[in-house]
């Protein structure tokens, strides 16, 4: 499976893409942390349709606001993820 880290994220987590094992959601962005040396975690919030990426950095945490596709499907719609691509991206605004 590959991660891609879109627009903002990727200098969070310091790589546009990595690839992983395919698992759970928890194990694959567990692997992607590994490989980077940091911490990350999806909050997924299906009440309210948000996603928020957790990185832990050497003890300094970082939560932001996030959309993540599953092979261009928006996880908060889908029961279960699919081998793939997982794109992890931060929404912008501009006007």
């Amino acid at each position: 499976m590959i991660v891609k880290f879109v627009g903002g994220i990727r200098y969070f987590v310091g790589i546009k893409e990595i690839e992983v094992n395919f698992d759970t959601l928890e194990n694959i962005l567990e692997q992607a942390g590994e490989k980077i040396g940091k911490k990350i975690k999806l909050i997924i919030d299906k009440e309210n349709m948000k996603t928020f990426l957790v990185i832990d950095d050497n003890g300094k945490e970082m939560k932001t606001s996030v959309v993540v596709h599953n092979n261009g499907k928006n996880i908060l719609k889908q029961e279960n993820i699919e081998d793939g691509e997982l794109q992890i991206i931060m929404p912008v605004g501009g006007g």
